[in-house]
């Protein structure tokens, strides 16, 4: 895998920092960290979140990503933001870290929230654990650059979201408590 390093636009980002790639039945996928997300990247993820039933059914998304205003409000606090392109710079999927607000639910919660969506031309190819394998690595080699404090990540997921809860068992998250129809899982640090 290439070392991480700073590269001019492909369509999506305006400056990107190449992260790795992903090989996987002859296609190459792309990840990478954007200093900014472009209007066409942020137009798909609308896009995605409007039209895609999975994302619909399972996720928040058609709120967050309402429209360019929500996104950008919801961009604001301070994400750090991984995506998955193909060869031809189409988006496959987005991983987000974000900081937890206090007391979300607990106090025992670890300090950094966690979310991935592979959308649904991408889905079944086997790229969800790779894809969170080489972003959390990087967050990790991050924080411990800025010598920040990590002690793990937390998710919260719709209960009857057996594949997502699939992938995040074999990501080594750990029930922790069980609300209405919903699940918080953590991955200790």
């Amino acid at each position: 895998m290439r070392k991480s390093n700073t590269v001019l636009s492909n369509d999506l980002n305006a400056v990107e920092k190449y992260i790795g790639k992903i090989n996987i039945n002859n296609d190459t996928f792309f990840v990478t960290k954007p200093n900014t997300i472009n209007s066409k990247c942020v137009s798909q993820i609308i896009e995605f979140s409007k039209r895609d039933a999975l994302i619909k059914k399972y996720t928040h998304d058609f709120v967050r990503f309402k429209d360019k205003y929500s996104f950008n409000r919801w961009h604001k606090k301070n994400k750090i933001i991984y995506l998955l392109t193909n060869k031809k710079s189409k988006l496959m999927g987005i991983i987000w870290f974000g900081k937890s607000s206090k007391n979300v639910f607990n106090k025992k919660l670890p300090r950094l929230t966690f979310a991935i969506r592979i959308y649904k031309q991408a889905r079944g190819l086997g790229l969800s654990e790779k894809f969170f394998n080489i972003a959390h690595n990087d967050l990790l080699n991050t924080i411990k650059i800025s010598r920040l404090k990590y002690n793990g990540l937390w998710l919260r997921t719709i209960s009857e979201n057996k594949i997502a809860i699939h992938l995040y068992d074999k990501l080594g998250f750990k029930n922790f408590q069980k609300m209405k129809n919903e699940l918080i899982m953590i991955l200790e640090g």
